[in-house]
């Protein structure tokens, strides 16, 4: 074959003759794209070459006699490689060729000879800066000079040390060389037409300089940056560089490049108008529509006013997800100036949150959300989207609690409202005026509407509860037995069963129940104004605990897997057969004697009845205990060897006789007051109500998880089938598509190809898993993209670096003990009893661990969170530490403090405390 092929051949799209950057600029120009004409001497060209000079026959043994682990010895064999290369001879057919080809570009013109490996530019290998390029080469045998110094650059130490370290077969790579005619540009740079450093695939980076790109694309220059929207071509941010020197084309000796500093002026002034930007923008927007969608790293130079494309290709090392994917669906405008808070996830939806449960919760909660607000008269809050979703969370509108704090309470009673507001803004909702007619218009609505009426709603809400078998759906089983249609209407009804059920629920949850307990705490302050903060803290919390009997469907689901976990505690033949048999093998041992059926039986009644639930992350990804006995298994372990082995249902009966006596002695206080017999009528009013508000909060949860996995069943369903067409590889594929998405599959209408979704869900996959493993920070707050935030971050803590760090006190009390970092659920058999246990939060799976521990200290939830409401009924201090994982060594002695919200690192134990690694495992620290 011919040793040089031009960029218009159809031969140039050949990976292997003409490698990445030749393949790349040839389609580009196929495509009809701005590319400087040229060529490539192409792979056959090398063979040739080596071959003529006879270092094909010494290369096997070159190779063979390489010391990777000897860096002087690699770079003194290599050297003497690529002398050899230089000093032979190109052979006369292939010097012809390029002689002939660069004279047809021009009478002498300047060319950038660049080296295209076959192995250049694939995911996971791009080679970067380790091939040479030259650039305002002059001449024929200047050119043919260049192409020798590519070659040789493909047998450098490092460029040798990298395809070893890569697996890369050094007899089964080529390298391939570009000669371009010279773009000898202003202004050049690179453009990436997807945020490499925030993964944002609705953005593009430009960064620019003066003269040629060179110097941006070497590091040798601090650019200009500008983000933009990919949508709109708005310019986002820009940040100036400093630009202080230019690569140009050598004016003493007409070719070759040198590098010069650029004066005040120009370093002061950014190197691309708007035009400019949104000229570049939307040469980017086509480039990757060419590249279907992959998101591109694009070299362009600017000559002239008019943008040359030097090069694209797929950017690599970057977990891209496709995020706007996720709320493409919402028609509200996705306004740049809202502020957005991770806080409500971080108290509902903790842990990662897949795009498939994102797609469709957002979308129920948002129904949901604009049914409330126009049962409300509350049109302001219409407009507003509720959820952003952003690297594997759910980001929460601040704008919408700061309206509804205004819209329904007077300011004394707001600043328990304003947990999902950013602190900046918090004293301006504060300061709000407050139009009571619009309060008095809400309640009047409220009482008017037979289903929102102060105990209507309550009513209501059980009557959906009731409803089991519209709650539970189809099985699996009958689920297999649907069409199509028939499975998408089911998951569709699914979805609308959630949306009716809170549509009614909500009417009043955020009314009458959110009024309630901000009635105590007013009422608390106002009618006993003796009590400090520590009093009025522990007092509160008294109050909201040991609710009233009937027992909740929390408390009876923690009650039952007690009362399991003592059946074999109690039990020699269980224990022993438990002790035997980690995980799932122990359930499958029961079978094999009378008393392990006995409790196979009991357990079937167990799940049967709360299959639905058991693990900490409310995510469908997640399996429940009904998919996962081990979740149990560990659940039992902890009962097991928990020291103080008191049945929930008696400890929570304490704190309700304990949450009496408190109660008794306020109405006697009040009492005693003027007007005293009222107030006390009053005060036992409001705290009546908020305890039907606080046991339905309990058992609602239950019956939506319930719900939740009808769907999971359907969706599971639904992505068998896509694993049966070839459409899948595995069926948890599916919760890293859109719901859109996932419909669109089944009914072959895809947008995308397979290897682009496929794509997608590798790098939704790649940072779910890390956000689990925790590895992800996130910023609290997010505007337009972009971290938003108040004062510093919190780092990670060290033995010695800070010995007390503050959080939010959340169940009062003290103790110290060992602190015990848990990542998840799985780890659970890690934690000791009497240990002071440290996690990012907690949900009824982990309720056997309250038997265990000491304390509690979590970084997500507040006062009514799952872990604070359970510390508070076993007399455990509890602490919200945000990061505590990161912050406090895994095995470090901590006194806990639960009314000052601090904890204090007391000792590292002289060297035996650990950190927990990124993949969840303990690793000694000060070692």
């Amino acid at each position: 074959m011919a040793a040089v092929i031009w960029f218009s051949d159809d031969d140039a799209t050949r990976h292997e003759s003409v490698g990445g950057k030749g393949r790349n600029l040839a389609l580009l120009a196929h495509a009809g794209f701005d590319v400087p004409p040229g060529f490539v001497v192409a792979s056959e060209g090398y063979a040739e070459f080596m071959r003529a000079a006879g270092l094909d026959r010494e290369l096997p043994a070159f190779l063979a006699g390489l010391d990777y682990a000897d860096p002087a010895a690699l770079e003194a064999a290599t050297a003497s490689f690529r002398k050899h290369l230089l000093d032979a001879p190109m052979p006369g057919a292939v010097a012809k060729e390029i002689t002939e080809a660069y004279a047809a570009l021009g009478p002498d013109p300047y060319v950038a000879v660049r080296s295209s490996g076959t192995a250049e530019d694939m995911a996971d290998a791009s080679f970067a800066g380790l091939h040479d390029t030259f650039l305002d080469v002059k001449g024929a045998d200047s050119v043919i000079d260049a192409v020798k110094d590519c070659w040789a650059s493909l047998w450098t130490a490092r460029a040798t040390a990298y395809r070893k370290a890569r697996g890369f077969d050094h007899l089964a790579v080529s390298l391939p060389v570009v000669v371009q005619m010279m773009a000898e540009a202003d202004v050049a740079g690179v453009m990436f037409t997807a945020n490499p450093l925030t993964a944002a695939t609705n953005e593009i980076v430009i960064n620019a300089s003066w003269g040629l790109g060179e110097s941006v694309v070497s590091g040798a220059v601090t650019p200009d940056e500008f983000v933009i929207d990919t949508d709109t071509l708005r310019v986002k941010r820009r940040i100036l560089g400093s630009k202080a020197r230019e690569t140009v084309r050598n004016p003493q000796s007409g070719r070759g490049t040198l590098t010069r500093e650029v004066d005040e002026d120009r370093r002061s002034a950014y190197s691309l108008t708007d035009d400019q930007l949104n000229a570049l923008a939307r040469l980017g927007r086509r480039i990757t529509r060419h590249y279907r969608e992959v998101p591109q790293d694009i070299e362009w130079a600017l000559v002239d006013g008019r943008i040359h494309v030097l090069q694209s290709r797929n950017v690599t090392g970057v977990d891209f997800t496709w995020d706007e994917d996720l709320d493409a669906w919402q028609t509200d405008p996705d306004d740049p100036e809202t502020v957005w808070t991770l806080q409500w996830s971080n108290d509902f939806w903790n842990g990662a949150t897949s795009p498939l449960h994102y797609s469709v919760r957002s979308y129920e909660f948002l129904c949901a959300q604009r049914y409330l607000r126009n049962n409300l008269g509350a049109t302001d809050m219409l407009g507003l989207r509720m959820f952003k979703y952003w690297r594997g969370r759910a980001y929460y509108n601040t704008k919408l609690d700061a309206l509804n704090a205004q819209n329904l309470a007077p300011p004394s009673l707001r600043a328990g409202m304003l947990n999902n507001v950013h602190p900046d803004d918090r004293q301006a909702v504060l300061d709000a005026p407050f139009d009571k007619s619009r309060l008095a218009r809400t309640v009047i609505r409220q009482l008017s509407d037979p289903r929102s009426g102060p105990y209507a709603w309550l009513k209501l809400s059980y009557a959906y509860m009731a409803e089991r078998e519209a709650n539970e759906g189809l099985t699996a089983e009958a689920l297999h037995e649907l069409s199509d249609v028939e499975l998408k209407a089911h998951i569709d009804s699914r979805i609308q069963r959630w949306i009716d059920f809170n549509n009614q629920m909500w009417l009043g949850f955020f009314t009458w129940g959110a009024w309630s307990i901000q009635a105590i705490a007013s009422l608390l302050l106002k009618w006993f104004p003796n009590m400090d903060e520590g009093e009025f803290t522990s007092t509160l919390q008294d109050l909201i605990s040991g609710l009233p009997l009937p027992v909740n469907k929390q408390a009876e689901e923690r009650q039952e897997l007690w009362r399991l976990g003592n059946i074999i505690r109690n039990s020699p033949e269980l224990t022993s057969l438990f002790k035997q048999h980690e995980g799932t093998a122990f359930f499958d041992q029961l079978g094999d004697s009378e008393e392990g059926r006995a409790f196979q039986r009991e357990y079937t009644s167990f799940i049967a009845e709360y299959g639905a639930r058991g693990t900490a992350d409310r995510d469908w990804f997640y399996p429940r205990r009904v998919e996962d006995p081990n979740l149990d298994y560990n659940s039992f372990q902890a009962v097991l060897k928990a020291e103080n082995n008191v049945a929930p249902l008696e400890l929570e009966h304490k704190r309700r006789i304990q949450r009496e006596a408190i109660t008794q002695q306020l109405l006697s206080q009040l009492r005693d007051a003027p007007l005293g017999f009222l107030k006390a009528e009053a005060f036992k009013v409001v705290l009546d109500y908020a305890y039907r508000l606080l046991r339905l909060r309990e058992d609602q949860r239950h019956y939506l998880d319930v719900v939740g996995q009808s769907k999971k069943r359907g969706w599971l369903e639904l992505g068998e089938r896509l694993v049966v067409r070839g459409l899948l590889a595995q069926v948890d594929d599916i919760f890293f598509l859109t719901w859109d998405q996932a419909y669109a599959l089944l009914d072959g209408q895809s947008d995308h190809e397979l290897d682009f979704l496929q794509l997608k869900i590798t790098g939704r996959r790649a940072v779910f898993e890390k956000v689990h493993r925790r590895e992800l920070a996130h910023s609290m707050y997010l505007k337009d993209q972009a971290a938003y935030e108040t004062g510093g971050h919190d780092d990670v803590a060290l033995a010695g670096e800070q010995d007390v760090l503050q959080g939010a006190g959340t169940s009062v009390g003290m103790v110290t003990g060992r602190a015990r970092i848990v990542q998840n659920l799985e780890a659970l058999p890690t934690l000791q009893a009497g240990e002071i246990l440290v996690c990012n939060a907690t949900d009824p799976g982990w309720a056997t661990a309250f038997l265990m521990i000491k304390g509690l200290v979590i970084e997500e939830g507040g006062l009514l969170s799952h872990g604070a409401c359970l510390s508070r009924e076993y007399g455990l201090p509890a602490v919200t530490l945000q990061n505590a994982m990161r912050r406090i060594p895994n095995g470090a002695i901590i006194t806990l403090d639960g009314a000052r919200g601090r904890v204090e690192i007391v000792s590292t134990d002289d060297g035996e405390s650990e950190q927990v690694s990124a993949d969840g495992s303990p690793t000694p620290i000060g070692r």
